[in-house]
């Protein structure tokens, strides 16, 4: 080993943890965002064929909502950061108030929900300022989109976006 290096880490692996297939989806003209939805939608189908295991994507930008506050705005309605994030966090929560019993059955009673795209964290109410609303769209703003990107790999000569999903199979005869 080279020095300042500890001592490799091994972990045992059974026949279950090998790839069986590994698919690259790649387009000129798709984005990863794209590419990764398309690839999501491949690997449900493919979960519900018996017998495969833990299969996973790598590559591509998951959907993201991205919340940009605008301090001149902020500061122009008397609002904080803090109100802001406070405000999107608790409107972006569901819990569990009760049960309801009925015809021998129990079912379980939630409020709230999550927040699933812009216009829902848009319509939020940070504040009322003299009798008016503040809206979140009015002190920031939201983006629904891909993920910002965070890593970057190349291939020489390769002009193409690609997503691989990894496929691993329970038992292997």
């Amino acid at each position: 080993m080279p020095n300042g290096v500890r001592g490799a880490l091994v972990k045992p692996k059974a026949v279950d943890d090998v790839p069986a297939v590994t698919l690259t989806i790649w387009s000129e003209e798709v984005d990863d965002s794209d590419l990764r939805l398309l690839a999501l939608d491949i690997l449900q189908q493919i979960k519900e064929v018996p017998d495969t295991s833990a299969s996973f994507i790598v590559g591509g930008r998951s959907k993201q909502l991205r919340v940009e506050s605008l301090p001149e705005k902020l500061a122009g309605y008397g609002v904080t950061l803090d109100e802001l994030a406070r405000t999107i966090k608790t409107a972006n929560s569901e819990m569990g108030v009760g049960t309801v019993e009925a015809w021998d059955s129990s079912f379980k009673v939630y409020t709230g929900s999550y927040l699933k795209n812009a216009s829902d964290i848009e319509k939020l109410v940070v504040a009322i300022r003299d009798d008016v609303p503040v809206y979140v769209s009015d002190v920031a703003t939201i983006t629904d989109g891909p993920a910002v990107l965070k890593t970057w790999f190349t291939t020489i000569r390769v002009r193409h976006i690609m997503v691989t999903l990894t496929l691993i199979w329970k038992h292997l005869q």
